[in-house]
């Protein structure tokens, strides 16, 4: 599991572990649809963060991530 805020850190090591396993190196992993729309908790009413916060309480504690 890699965590997308910090794939351009972790994609080499996932190449080298593919490449150790079948002896074939994954290419560059493009961004496509890269956007400047701010942060994304500016989205979220109190009760909206509630929901997410409930629906994904396993995910936000094993990746450490909060409101």
């Amino acid at each position: 599991i890699l965590k997308f805020e910090e794939l351009s850190e972790t994609w080499g090591g996932l190449q080298a572990l593919v490449k150790s396993a079948t002896g074939k190196t994954p290419g560059d992993l493009p961004h496509h649809n890269k956007t400047s729309r701010g942060n994304y908790r500016d989205y979220y009413t109190a009760e909206t963060r509630d929901i997410v916060g409930r629906l994904f309480q396993r995910d936000n504690e094993y990746f450490g991530y909060s409101f």
